[in-house]
């Protein structure tokens, strides 16, 4: 597929401009990328889910009385670690990513619940924080300062309840679980398919199949000629259209569910913004070459026309 079937011939003097304009975008966005790199936020040190577990398990067992003799203490303490070990410890799941930070998922827990959800990616901690589940509802736990003495910070733990479950993928980034209901699973999981197998496409096509047609029409000897410069803007065109869609994509995503969101996860838009910016960048390359092949193919023309 190719998205140009026509070449216009400006003169020298304005490809050379849009050549240096292209350079000047290249490198613009690469020394944002390396003097503002995105995910250089504040860092968390991980938790694993079994410490999470066993601070469900303290957090419960408050409600015992601590006078009991030490073996009743004991068997309440255990019967609250099974009954929290059959709402939070999955016997199963499956999941999905897609090229877009985005995916479905369901886990399967004891007595046939299954849980579906959006997985949407590209969150950070403003705040050191807690999350957990109990009962059935999720809840995150953060500290509110609410005034400054000798440079320590001082406030209060405060628990909101949310709809969403956090998952740490390290220790700047965090996703977001969406819960979905089965329905709605199955929609998004079409959706993230076809989005898939649209984005591997296009970009087998801008890096495989379009490169191997230009290397064989060079090969022939026809290096300045309509065809490779359609080849060349073709595949800009696509490098460039994705990484801006990716950006979009996301940031849309972040937009529409940010009011259901507390302190401290939150997005950053420069992060979203820069998400596609490798896309970009080879797009924006790419357009260069064009513009250098597209000055040897007007200089081959007017050749011709002295001949």
């Amino acid at each position: 597929m190719i998205f140009f079937n026509k070449i216009k011939q400006p003169d020298s003097k304005k490809t050379f401009t849009s050549g240096l304009i292209i350079f000047i975008l290249i490198v613009a966005l690469l020394l944002l990328k390396f003097l503002y790199p995105t995910s250089s936020r504040i860092a968390w040190e991980k938790d694993n889910y079994q410490t999470r577990f066993d601070k469900l398990v303290e957090k419960e067992s408050w409600s015992i009385n601590d006078s009991l003799p030490h073996y009743q203490y004991k068997r309440l303490q255990d019967s609250i670690r099974r009954q929290l070990s059959e709402e939070n410890i999955p016997r199963g799941g499956s999941g999905s990513m897609s090229v877009f930070d985005v995916g479905v998922g369901k886990i399967e827990f004891q007595e046939n619940k299954v849980k579906y959800y959006l997985t949407v990616g590209g969150y950070f901690a403003k705040d050191f924080f807690e999350f957990y589940s109990l009962h059935g509802k999720n809840y995150i736990e953060y500290s509110v300062f609410t005034k400054k003495e000798n440079d320590f910070r001082v406030g209060d733990f405060k628990t909101a309840e949310t709809k969403f479950e956090l998952e740490q993928l390290d220790q700047n980034r965090w996703q977001i679980n969406y819960p979905l209901s089965k329905t709605q699973y199955t929609v998004w999981q079409a959706i993230v398919i076809v989005l898939s197998f649209l984005a591997v496409g296009l970009l087998f096509m801008a890096l495989i199949g379009l490169p191997l047609q230009l290397l064989f029409l060079i090969a022939k000897g026809k290096a300045f000629s309509d065809k490779v410069l359609i080849i060349f803007y073709t595949i800009a065109s696509i490098l460039l259209c994705s990484g801006i869609f990716l950006a979009i994509f996301r940031i849309t995503l972040h937009l529409y569910y940010k009011a259901q969101v507390p302190y401290p996860v939150t997005f950053y838009y420069y992060d979203d913004i820069m998400n596609g910016w490798s896309l970009v960048i080879g797009g924006l390359i790419v357009l260069l070459f064009a513009k250098a092949f597209q000055r040897g193919y007007d200089l081959q023309q007017e050749q011709e026309l002295t001949v």
